[in-house]
């Protein structure tokens, strides 16, 4: 390849990209003018964005800490879970008889507690046990070694 050539190609190709430069620069200085001119306008104008905010869903340990905070209890006998009202929810069961609902939003449904119920047998009425099905008034048990003999 001939010198003359060679130093005309680099010309040329040296003279291609500066011309595209400039049509960049030009490009890019005629649009900052009206990005400029629209900040003014534009500071009236508020934008809020609006972050959800992502809470870890609530675990049974959390549900049993909220609802012994909500009555001043420690003595939690059972969390499981429940529905109250339709909505999904830990019931947080006290030894004291208490029971808290919690919704899975952290927030107490309800406070109640357990009616306790005694069964006892009537004074009036034998006690009544149960064979396979069939209500059989309870036999007195008799102990046959310890039984006297009267001759």
């Amino acid at each position: 390849m001939n010198m003359k050539i060679a130093l005309f190609l680099s010309t040329a190709l040296t003279a291609f990209a500066l011309a595209v430069l400039f049509g960049v620069v030009t490009h890019i200085s005629s649009a900052q003018p009206v990005m400029a001119d629209a900040a003014p306008t534009a500071q009236a104008a508020t934008i809020s964005l609006i972050v959800p905010t992502v809470t870890a869903p609530l675990s049974p340990d959390q549900a049993a800490a909220l609802a012994a905070a909500a009555i001043k209890r420690q003595d939690v006998y059972s969390v499981e879970t429940s529905t109250y009202q339709g909505l999904e929810c830990y019931r947080v069961v006290f030894s004291s008889g208490a029971v808290v609902n919690i919704g899975l939003d952290q927030q107490v449904l309800a406070v109640s507690t357990l009616q306790t119920v005694a069964a006892s047998p009537s004074p009036t009425q034998p006690p009544v046990t149960t064979v396979l099905g069939a209500n059989v008034p309870a036999q007195p048990s008799v102990d046959r070694e310890h039984e006297s003999h009267h001759d």
